[in-house]
């Protein structure tokens, strides 16, 4: 679920306690109940049936389950199971559930199983319901074709997002921008999201998800990478996130919740949070069996704080830029500012470890983007001894932004967006209507509506130059 927008699934469930057939037949799948049931943790429904079969599951027989579904996954078997020799109570019928999101939690290389299943039950000779059967829910994507465009995009994202040297803290931030960067949120309307937005397949193929796709996408990436990790799910805020494993310590870290809806940026709010920080920043009542008490990575001095762009890792240090708190008196001619609860800010430029240390600023560039070989970054440029100020935007909404400037021609100097595509091409470039109060531009900044993904530059041009843009590549 998308912290600004609540995604409610309203599932009708029938509980039929003494279906048709019951006493008549031996075959599970004569008494079948019709109706399946979803546990995705996205829907109040669970609480209806939480009325009805709130008891738990004993450790032998979430043991007995578990194999049971296990080996039922692996085969991709669509016929019935039968437990009835398990004897498990159909009042415990909502703990089942559970069995199923372990099974996702250990394996979400699983990409095809739904958590959600069919059912069947009757009156044993005491009085008290059994459940007969349980028949697995799978989404379309079964085949082997699906399975190896599956595994080959895994393989695709690990060996272009993971480089020689890096750390688990480093593999878990970069892996951590990467989904947000290339998975869209899937909105929808009450119970019209489509069966597989939650599921692996669907963040890393489609690029399309809902939360529980996000998570066990990123669980998925972890453990290919031998980082421990867990789903962590909330019945009350109808929403699941990742908790993760970095040196015998638990961590929250919500992909989902940093992807905000209709921008392209990349937050770092929810990333390796403890439980204490992580309820305070609207998250609650979740059901995970380890806790998360260290607040190691909640310090202002790593990397990541108040980034909100994709961080990109080059050569043992990760490259970014961040807002910076400046007084509007000491900021030199040219400058590019914004002004958010009454502070100004600037947009700067950095490189540094994971844990900020070695950290400089990047003051002749600034970075574009970053390969296996090369580095190419944006460069103010220089025609004629005319200069070009170049800045980046870190939003798709409608806004403000400043230059401090008090030499503006409105008949020689313009203000331009810039805007590039998700591979960085740049796309067009329009000029910016500003006004100019003497010693400022205020420009409105109105994205453009596109069908893709998209970033922007606003640039500066003094005399007349011709909008153009160039890079700089260097080892």
């Amino acid at each position: 679920m998308k912290k600004i927008k609540s995604i409610l699934i309203t599932i009708i469930v029938v509980i039929n306690l003494i279906p048709i057939n019951a006493f008549s037949s031996n075959n599970v799948e004569e008494v079948l109940n019709p109706t399946p049931i979803y546990f995705d943790y996205n829907s109040k429904n669970n609480k209806g049936i939480r009325l009805l079969s709130d008891d738990k599951l004993t450790d032998e027989e979430y043991s007995q389950l578990y194999d049971a579904f296990y080996e039922h996954a692996l085969k991709k078997d669509t016929s019935v199971l039968n437990i009835k020799s398990f004897n498990i109570k159909l009042r415990k019928l909502y703990d089942v559930g559970r069995v199923l999101l372990g099974i996702l939690n250990d394996h979400p290389e699983l990409f095809y199983l739904r958590s959600g299943y069919f059912y069947s039950s009757a009156l044993n000779s005491t009085d008290e319901d059994l459940i007969l059967g349980i028949r697995l829910i799978y989404t379309q994507y079964t085949s082997e074709e699906d399975a190896e465009r599956f595994f080959s995009k895994v393989q695709y994202v690990l060996s272009s997002v993971l480089k020689d040297g890096m750390t688990d803290e480093d593999k878990v931030l970069a892996l951590h921008d990467y989904l947000v960067d290339n998975i869209v949120y899937e909105e929808g309307e009450e119970g019209t999201h489509p069966e597989n937005s939650f599921t692996p397949y669907a963040a890393l193929i489609d690029g399309t998800a809902v939360c529980q796709g996000y998570s066990l996408a990123y669980n998925l990436l972890l453990k290919y990478v031998g980082i421990q990790s867990k789903y962590a799910v909330s019945d009350s805020m109808e929403h699941g996130w990742s908790v993760i494993n970095l040196d015998g310590e638990w961590y929250h870290v919500d992909v989902t919740w940093d992807d905000p809806t209709n921008t392209e940026m990349v937050a770092h709010d929810y990333f390796l949070l403890s439980d204490e920080t992580m309820n305070a920043s609207d998250h609650y009542d979740w059901n995970i069996d380890v806790k998360c008490t260290s607040k190691k990575y909640e310090g202002t001095d790593y990397s990541f704080y108040f980034v909100t762009d994709k961080m990109k890792y080059y050569d043992g240090k990760f490259y970014y830029c961040k807002l910076i708190e400046v007084d509007i008196e000491d900021l030199p001619p040219n400058t590019l500012y914004y002004i958010m609860d009454s502070q100004t800010y600037i947009m700067k430029y950095f490189s540094s470890k994971f844990d900020g240390s070695e950290k400089e600023e990047i003051t002749e560039a600034v970075y574009n983007s970053i390969d296996n070989n090369t580095k190419e970054i944006y460069k103010p440029l220089s025609f004629n001894n005319y200069q070009v100020y170049d800045y980046s935007i870190q939003t798709s909404f409608d806004s403000k932004v400043y230059i401090k400037t008090d030499d503006y021609d409105e008949q020689k100097d313009s203000v331009y967006v810039c805007y590039y595509d998700s591979d960085e091409k740049l796309l067009g470039v329009f000029p910016l209507k500003a006004k100019n109060y003497g010693n400022y531009l205020e420009c409105d900044f109105i994205p453009i509506v596109t069908a893709f993904p998209y970033y922007t530059k606003v640039m500066f041009w003094k005399d007349n130059i011709v909008p153009m843009c160039k890079s700089l590549c260097f080892q």
